[in-house]
């Protein structure tokens, strides 16, 4: 039984990181100029609720493929995987309630984003990293409720990894 529950979870988990990386290749929620990083808002929320680094580490591939889909490497792919990966560590160690560190996440995570890899954009459009920040934050709030809706409570695993 628990096996089938973590495949049903696995399988889940990887159709909706599917799904948002194809609306993230849209403009379904932009507002104006204003889009929002749902695959790594999404991810984010994920490394609360997947036990397992290995199939966590699959979907953050996953996502980045589809998202920046080209045959290789570059900078903006790792700074992404870097910032993904990281996230599934601190997921677990963080002290406070699991929204709360959620939300420090995404606040973190849409900042280190832009200051490694696009640096002058901060510089260059402050206003609207604020907003998308502030935007990341809402869908956020949203996605970890319906992922709390789907999974059931977050993961209790890992401090060993």
């Amino acid at each position: 039984m628990k096996s089938d529950k973590a495949f049903l979870n696995g399988t889940i988990a990887f159709v909706i990181v599917l799904v948002s990386g194809l609306i993230q290749n849209t403009d379904i929620l932009s507002i104006g100029q204003l889009k929002p990083n749902l695959i790594l808002v999404v991810l984010f929320a994920l490394a609360f609720f997947i036990p397992s680094a290995p199939f966590y580490a699959l979907l953050a591939v996953l996502a980045d493929a589809i998202v920046r889909f080209h045959p290789f490497f570059v900078r903006m792919d790792f700074v992404f995987l870097f910032l993904v990966l990281a996230s599934y560590w601190v997921s677990g160690r963080l002290p406070s309630k699991p929204m709360f560190n959620y939300v420090i996440i995404i606040t973190i995570g849409t900042l280190l984003l832009y200051a490694l890899a696009s640096p002058s954009f901060i510089i260059k459009a402050p206003v609207t990293v604020f907003f998308e920040l502030i935007y990341n934050n809402i869908i956020g709030f949203i996605i970890f409720l319906v992922f709390q809706g789907i999974f059931g409570n977050v993961s209790t695993r890992r401090s060993s990894y």
